[in-house]
């Protein structure tokens, strides 16, 4: 199992990206930054907390993500 400190680099570097893409859609559809600001971050963070939740409780488990390439240690 991965220390703690991983997940926690892994869920940051989720959430910034996540983050990043909700607020440059929004901005593309023509929302001011005011408005998407704080509902970019909100959606960044629940994204980043089911996708990292997801992959922590794969990874206790032992099974492998084809996509992520980072099998779970014996």
């Amino acid at each position: 199992m991965k220390p703690l400190s991983f997940w926690i680099r892994r869920f940051i570097w989720v959430a910034g990206i996540a983050t990043m893409v909700i607020l440059g859609s929004k901005l593309l559809r023509g929302f001011a930054l005011d408005q998407v600001i704080t509902e970019s971050f909100v959606w960044g963070l629940t994204t980043a907390a089911v996708f990292i939740g997801t992959r922590y409780y794969y990874a206790r488990r032992g099974i492998a993500c084809a996509m992520c390439r980072d099998t779970p240690e014996a």
